[in-house]
C-alpha cells in the first residue's frame, strides 16, 4: 500500500469519530497506568531485595509490569499524535 499524503485522507465515519473521541478521552489514563505500573514494579523489587528472598515468580511479575508500563506509555504517545492530527483537520 503506498503512503498517503495528509491531504489525501478522507473524512472519518461516525464510528471512527466515536473511536477517536473515546481514545482522546483516555490519554491521561494511559499515563497514570504507566506510572502506577512502574511504582508497583519498583516496590516489588525493593521488597524482594531488602525484605524477602528473591523469588523468580515475583521477578517475572515485575518484568511483566514494566513491559505493560512501556506499552501504556506507547499508547499515550500514540494518542498525543492522534490529538495533533485531529486538530489539523
Amino acid at each position: 500500500m503506498p503512503f498517503l499524503r495528509w491531504n489525501e485522507i478522507t473524512l472519518l465515519s461516525d464510528k471512527e469519530q466515536k473511536f477517536l473521541t473515546s481514545q482522546l478521552k483516555k490519554e491521561q489514563l494511559y499515563l497514570y497506568f504507566c506510572v502506577l505500573d512502574i511504582i508497583i514494579a519498583l516496590a516489588m523489587l525493593f521488597y524482594m531485595g531488602f525484605l524477602a528472598e528473591i523469588n523468580a515468580t515475583r521477578v517475572v511479575l515485575a518484568i511483566i509490569l514494566l513491559i505493560n508500563a512501556r506499552s501504556n506509555l506507547k499508547q499515550h504517545k500514540n494518542i498525543c499524535l492522534l490529538r495533533k492530527l485531529s486538530a489539523e483537520q
